[in-house]
């Protein structure tokens, strides 16, 4: 799985490059894609807000799975 902050960068770039190229067409195109990624990830966040899943913005996940495990049990030695 890729890093989504990187694929931003990545397309970030890429608009550059194509208008330092003046390929404003291309520019453009990328402008497009970035702005519809943009779009998914933040339907996604507050998807995954609504689901109860943590969506990088909480500290601590709520639910059963958040609290520490029991402590084994001793064992005597042998």
């Amino acid at each position: 799985m890729t890093d989504p902050r990187r694929g931003f960068s990545d397309l970030a770039r890429y608009v550059k490059d194509a208008e330092a190229a003046g390929e404003q067409e291309i520019a453009a195109f990328f402008r497009a894609v970035l702005r519809e990624d943009t779009a998914r990830r933040r339907r996604r966040r507050e998807d995954l807000a609504g689901a109860g899943a943590v969506t990088g913005n909480e500290t601590t996940a709520p639910g059963p799975w958040n609290k520490r495990p029991a402590a084994a049990p001793a064992y005597p030695e042998a």
